[in-house]
């Protein structure tokens, strides 16, 4: 079995092996440090901003310092301000580098503090309000029994104590501030209030006056039917009553006072004003001018045949004598005047002068002239503008409280009536504007549908109308000078050729009318006898029924006629106009291949969304049968 050292050693070996310890750690006499000879701080606590503010206190000896705040914030000079983010306890530290001069190394020294950061949110204050009159008592509470109260009421006076009492110089409404401290803590709350007094004597005047050279007339009033009044006109001599007329007995400047008086409450009012009083200007005087645009003619008179006579155009310029020309450089209102100076009287001294004012109104030069073409369908309208000066802009008012822009436009109205449409042209360049109204009526949609049927044998015409009411009358033009009324009709031709046939049904209760037209050729010849029907819907219709011999359909040529497509370019769905009633339309590329067909004796526009972007040629065929082809663009 293997023994300890102690066991070994015996009795001595524990005092022996202690002494050995000993040597081995105990530092030696020549090992002593020596590092900061003084360290310490002083701080002071501003207890409502949670910041303190630290100096140090160090021997020359330290060469650097370093203070830990304790939240994580540090610094290395030597005096300085920390804001803490909460308030309560902190422990700061100071720490000083030196060096050790008997150990030749670096050290260091630290000294720590704590103290405590009391909360202000924890101070409370109130006050209380109590008016009478102009004047107001206010008292202050605290839930600190330490704490002083300082005052302000809104009218740049003060006070202090816990309990103050204010009068005000006149009423209204006033903020009140007070301010709570405490002076233990140095904590500090402000609390703020509204506060209205009331003036009770509430007795308001005024009055009006007039100078007529040396004499005044005033009149005055007030807001009480109990009230007396008294004048003090600032030369020693007063009145008494509501109107007054006083003459001072040379000129100059004076104090017209008007004092009121309620014989109720004695409340007292008083309102002054200075006023200047010259001798009588017997004066007289008025201009007259003559307008040629921009330029103008002036010309004066005056009662006294020595008058001088001093212009301002109101444009910055002047001029001087009886007559006088100017040219003014833009359009716009001036106020014209002239100052008339009797022969003695100067521009400085109170002498004789009149003056005299009149506004003149300079034009701008505009030639802007504006028309406009409408069609309406039912109660639908389609315009277009039209002006004599490119770069303008397009207005219009349909006269149903609902506007639009742009040259062209529709609209659509809710109901039947007659609308004045105005169409108003701006030139922004030239500020130049016109306005064009015109009256339009707008129809109910006419379901009036009416045929025409016919038998003919050589040349001699049997006609006969149906139509889907009751309450129609005919009417017949046979296009050679002949006209008919009734149902039916008969007509002989005196010799051949082609003819236009027309019929007119008109409903005697809507008041809606349509008309069917017909083109035939009358042969002589002709052995056959043939019928034929025609109908018509609302508007005029051609037939386009093959005939015998006897009665030939005639293709109308294409008349010089006019028809537009818009909006240019179209998205979803284009629409026509035309100088006639139309009846189809059938759409081609630009390659030649048809692509859309459709019926317009009821609708006037073309559904186009399948299509693509592109270019594309409607062939529109009139009632009449004549065709008039126009182009359209269709955008994504």
């Amino acid at each position: 079995m293997k023994k300890s050292i102690t066991q070994r050693l015996g009795i001595l070996g524990k005092p022996i092996l202690l002494l050995l310890m000993a040597a081995l750690f105990w530092p030696a006499q020549a090992s002593a440090t020596h590092c900061i000879d003084t360290l310490d701080f002083e701080f002071s606590i501003d207890n409502n901003s949670r910041t303190v503010k630290f100096e140090s206190i160090v021997s020359s000896d330290a060469k650097a310092l370093k203070w830990d705040f304790g939240d994580g914030s540090t610094s290395s000079a030597a005096n300085v301000k920390h804001k803490f983010d909460s308030a309560g306890y902190h422990k700061v530290c100071l720490t000083a580098y030196g060096y050790d001069s008997i150990n030749k190394t670096r050290c260091s020294t630290t000294v720590c503090k704590r103290f405590k950061i009391i909360d202000c949110n924890q101070l409370k204050a109130d006050f209380s309000i109590t008016t009478s009159d102009l004047s107001a008592k206010f008292e202050a509470k605290s839930n600190s029994k330490t704490v002083v109260y300082g005052w302000t009421f809104g009218d740049n006076n003060t006070a202090r104590g816990q309990a103050v009492k204010h009068t005000y110089k006149k009423e209204g409404s006033y903020k009140v501030c007070l301010v709570a401290k405490d002076t233990v803590t140095g904590c500090v709350t402000r609390v703020c209030k509204g506060v209205k007094v009331e003036d009770p004597c509430n007795l308001k005047v005024d009055f009006e006056w007039k100078a007529d050279g040396l004499s005044i007339k005033a009149v005055g009033k007030s807001n009480s039917k109990n009230a007396v009044y008294g004048w003090i006109f600032g030369d020693g001599n007063s009145d008494r009553g509501d109107e007054v007329k006083h003459t001072y007995a040379k000129a100059g400047k004076y104090t017209l006072c008007f004092v009121a008086k309620d014989t109720v409450t004695g409340c007292v009012a008083r309102k002054c004003v200075d006023i200047k009083v010259e001798k009588p200007c017997r004066l007289k005087a008025d201009f007259e001018f003559a307008q040629d645009g921009n330029d103008f003619k002036f010309r004066a008179k005056a009662s006294d045949t020595n008058a001088r006579f001093v212009w301002n155009f109101g444009d910055g310029q002047t001029a001087t004598g009886a007559t006088t020309k100017h040219s003014y450089k833009k359009p716009g209102t001036y106020e014209v005047c002239v100052t008339v100076y009797s022969k003695n009287a100067t521009t400085t001294n109170s002498g004789c002068r009149v003056k005299v004012c009149k506004r003149v109104v300079v034009k701008r030069d505009c030639n802007l002239k504006a028309d406009f073409k409408y069609k309406t369908d039912r109660r639908k309208i389609a315009v277009k503008g039209e002006s004599n000066e490119s770069g303008v802009l397009y207005f219009w008012s349909w006269g149903d409280g609902t506007s639009s822009t742009g040259q062209t436009a529709k609209h659509k109205y809710k109901k039947e009536g007659v609308y004045e449409v105005c169409l108003i042209v701006f030139n922004p360049k030239t500020k130049c504007k016109v306005c064009v109204c015109k009256r339009v009526k707008i129809e109910k949609p006419c379901k009036l549908r009416a045929k025409m049927k016919y038998t003919i044998s050589d040349n001699k015409m049997k006609f006969k109308a149906r139509s889907n009411s009751k309450n129609v009358v005919y009417g017949w033009s046979f296009g050679d000078g002949d006209y008919q009324r009734g149902n039916p009709v008969r007509h002989a031709y005196s010799k051949p050729g082609v003819y236009k046939v027309m019929l007119t049904a008109k409903d005697t209760v809507t008041g809606c009318v349509v008309t069917i037209s017909k083109r035939l050729i009358i042969n002589p010849n002709a052995r056959r006898k043939t019928t034929a029907t025609i109908p018509g819907v609302g508007q005029t219709q051609s037939s386009t029924t093959a005939q015998t011999m006897d009665v030939q359909n005639l293709q109308a040529p294409n008349a010089d006629w006019s028809a537009m497509a818009y909006p240019v370019p179209a998205n979803s769905q284009v629409d026509f106009t035309a100088d006639k009633n139309l009846a189809s339309v059938k759409v081609f590329t630009a390659g030649g291949a048809e692509v859309l067909s459709t019926d317009l004796t009821t609708n006037e526009n073309l559904d186009i969304t399948t299509l693509p972007t592109g270019y594309y040629f409607a062939h529109l065929t009139a009632a009449d049968g004549s065709v008039k082809i126009v182009k359209f663009v269709k955008s994504e």
